[in-house]
């Protein structure tokens, strides 16, 4: 893994490059109905295990975006650029850096695709395998300390809800701002 320090995100200087840590719950500070919404406990979350996926990943090129393209590709060898921006949720655009990083760091390789001429298949190369191998035992292992507070059983049951959250035949969509106050 070649090294490289995340000073920064978007240019803004990051906590940790600060050498400040994130606080889940800060001392003295009243959080209000953010106690209450899910959304504000997620990316509290979130914030904790993206601190624990670059520990893992540190001296790599690799961010999260980055590592789930990675996998997608080898779980679905073939699939195209816009399958993962549709995965991922992001533009198709986003999607292009994306793989134009990857086979910049030769992890990726673009092959004409075998039913649409306009369309590249996406491959792991041999690199690519080799590197996905190394940061999948390492960001497991730094996944699980993210939830260590939690016992096996727990961190089960919290995997099953926030698939519930996510399923894909979802049909309800969220209220809009006039019908919460009726």
């Amino acid at each position: 893994m070649k090294a490289r320090s995340r000073p920064t995100q978007r240019g803004i200087p990051t906590p940790t490059a600060r050498g400040e840590a994130f606080r889940i719950v800060a001392p003295g500070v009243n959080y209000g109905i953010m106690n209450r919404l899910l959304g504000s406990h997620l990316r509290r979350a979130q914030i904790l295990v993206y601190e624990d996926f670059f520990k893992a990943v540190e001296g790599s090129e690799i961010t999260p975006p980055l590592f789930a393209s990675l996998i997608l590709i080898k779980e679905n060898p073939g699939m195209s650029q816009g399958v993962i921006s549709t995965v991922l949720g992001i533009a198709k655009s986003g999607a292009m850096s994306l793989v134009d990083k990857l086979e910049a760091l030769k992890l990726v390789e673009r092959r004409p695709h075998p039913e649409n001429r306009r369309s590249k298949s996406l491959h792991l190369t041999a690199a690519g395998h080799r590197e996905l191998k190394l940061l999948e035992e390492a960001v497991e292992k730094f996944d699980l300390h993210a939830s260590r507070n939690l016992t096996k059983q727990e961190r089960e049951t919290l995997l099953l809800l926030l698939r519930k959250l996510d399923l894909p035949t979802r049909t309800d969509s969220a209220p809009s701002r006039s019908e919460d106050r009726d």
